[in-house]
């Protein structure tokens, strides 16, 4: 999970530095404060959507965490902005297969 983690911010900061960025929608693993703190600090909105057993808190948390519950038809509007993103890889996978390989061909 700590490899997953630190992939997320990496992209995110990479790609602030050429792109602009207006929301991130990951899945419901990415969930954290310190996550969501991360996608904020580059100027985005983060759309991940919370766990039955998460509570509000402060910061952009507690904001997301209030769209979430008193809005949600529309945050699960950005959210599932993600499933195009799903389709895409697997319609990938089943072309090409499901190994990843890196840049030199060598399977990961």
């Amino acid at each position: 999970m700590l490899a997953m983690w630190g992939l997320l911010a990496g992209m995110v900061k990479t790609t602030s530095q050429n792109f602009g960025i207006a929301e991130v929608p990951p899945d419901k693993a990415y969930g954290s404060r310190q996550k969501m703190e991360v996608i904020t600090a580059v100027g985005a909105t983060p759309f991940i959507a919370f766990k039955s057993n998460n509570v509000s808190g402060t910061g952009m948390w507690g904001q997301m965490f209030h769209f979430f519950m008193f809005k949600r038809d529309e945050f699960l509007q950005h959210y599932h902005k993600r499933s195009n993103v799903e389709s895409t890889f697997s319609m990938m996978k089943r072309k090409f297969g499901d190994s990843e390989q890196d840049r030199y061909g060598n399977d990961e």
